[in-house]
C-alpha cells in the first residue's frame, strides 16, 4: 500500500513552474557551514534536522505534479522548496484546521480502498509501513495542505485580465508575419554595434562582414514566424515587433537575446494577413496571452520568494540521503 500511497496521494494541485536550477541554485554551506547544529537557514532563521527530516519524508510522499521524485538531489531540492513555501505560508498567516487534516487523511486512505478507516488500522499502518506516529504523519499532511493553500492564493492573485484588441492584433502580427534571415551573434552590445555600423547602410557588405566573424557566430534562419523567433531566442516582444516591421533587404539594430546580442539581415519577408482572423482564432490568441501572463506572474512570485528566502544548506548530499524509508 505504501507504493500506492506515494503514487496516488496528490494533495498539491499546482505545478511548480520554476526549480532551484532555473532560479540559480542555492547556497551550499562551505564557508558558512554550521555542521552538526542545524540543517540550514531560510529567511534568516535556522532549520533544524527534525524539521528537515519531516519535510524530506513529505517530499517523498506528496507531489506538486503527480510524479513523486526518486532522485535524492531532486528530493532534497523539493524539501528545501517546501520548507520555504511553508514558512512563507505561515508568514501570510495561512492556517490549516484539524478538521481539514482529518478530511485529507480520510481522502488519502479512501483513494486506496480503505473506506472504513478505524483508529486502530490507521495507527498500525503508520507504525508498520511508515514507521511514524500519527502525530508525525499528520504534521506532514498539515504542512502540505498549508502549502496547497498558499499556492491557491498565488494562483488566484496571478490571474490575468482579458487582453485588449490591440494585444490580440499584435499577437496575430507576430504569429502570421514570416521571414527568412541571416543572424549574427555577439557577446557584447559594443561588438554588435560595431558590426551594425559597418553594414546597416550598405547591405552589400553583409556577406563580407559575416566572413570576418568567428566560426559559429552566424547562421541562416529558415522561414519562420516572428513568434517562433521571439520564443526560440528569448527576444522581447517589443524587439520582435521591430524586427517584424523591417522590410526585406534591411538590417536590424542589435537586440538582446538568450545567447547575447543579435543582428538580423532580413532576406525575405511575408506580411501578416488578417484574412481568416475569425472569432475562434481571436479567442485562441486571447487565451494564449492570458496563459502567458499568468505564467509570467507565477514565475515572478516564485523567483521573489526563493530569493527572499536566501537558502543556506549546511548539509552534504550524504546527510540528506540518509533519510530513507521502505
Amino acid at each position: 500500500m505504501l507504493k500506492a500511497l506515494r503514487k496516488n496521494t496528490k494533495i498539491i494541485i499546482w505545478t511548480v513552474i520554476v526549480s532551484f536550477a532555473l532560479w540559480g541554485g542555492y547556497s551550499v554551506g562551505t564557508s558558512f557551514r554550521k555542521e552538526g547544529r542545524i540543517a540550514g537557514e531560510v529567511f534568516g532563521k535556522g532549520v533544524n534536522f527534525q524539521e528537515f527530516n519531516r519535510f524530506y519524508r513529505a517530499s517523498q510522499r506528496f507531489t506538486f505534479n503527480g510524479e513523486a521524485p526518486t532522485d535524492p538531489v531532486q528530493i532534497r531540492m523539493q524539501t528545501w522548496q517546501n520548507i520555504i513555501y511553508s514558512r512563507e505560508a505561515k508568514r501570510q498567516r495561512i492556517e490549516v484546521s484539524d478538521d481539514e487534516v482529518r478530511h485529507e487523511i480520510t481522502r488519502i486512505f479512501s483513494a486506496q480502498g480503505v473506506t472504513d478507516l478505524t483508529p486502530q488500522y490507521y495507527k498500525r499502518f503508520l507504525e508498520n509501513a511508515l514507521r511514524e506516529t500519527p502525530q508525525e504523519f499528520e504534521s506532514q499532511v498539515r504542512e502540505m495542505l498549508r502549502i496547497q493553500k498558499l499556492m491557491q492564493r498565488v494562483l488566484d492573485e496571478a490571474k490575468a485580465g482579458i487582453p485588449g484588441d490591440e494585444q490580440i492584433q499584435n499577437r496575430m502580427f507576430l504569429d502570421r508575419t514570416t521571414l527568412e534571415a541571416d543572424m549574427a551573434t555577439f557577446e557584447t552590445l559594443e561588438d554588435a554595434m560595431q558590426f551594425y555600423e559597418k553594414v546597416h547602410d550598405d547591405t552589400d557588405r553583409w556577406k563580407e562582414a559575416l566572413a570576418t566573424l568567428p566560426a559559429g557566430s552566424s547562421q541562416k534562419i529558415a522561414k519562420t514566424n516572428i513568434l517562433n523567433l521571439l520564443r526560440n531566442r528569448r527576444i522581447s516582444e517589443q524587439d520582435a515587433r521591430r524586427i517584424g516591421d523591417l522590410k526585406s533587404g534591411t538590417v536590424s539594430v542589435p537586440v538582446p537575446g538568450a545567447m547575447g546580442y543579435y543582428v538580423f539581415f532580413i532576406s525575405n519577408k511575408t506580411e501578416a494577413s488578417e484574412s481568416g482572423l475569425d472569432d475562434t482564432l481571436r479567442q485562441q490568441y486571447a487565451q494564449d496571452l492570458i496563459n502567458e501572463d499568468h505564467q509570467r506572474r507565477l514565475l515572478e512570485w516564485n523567483i521573489g520568494v526563493l530569493s527572499r528566502a536566501d537558502l543556506k544548506d549546511y548539509m552534504t548530499a550524504a546527510d540528506s540521503n540518509e533519510i530513507t524509508f521502505d
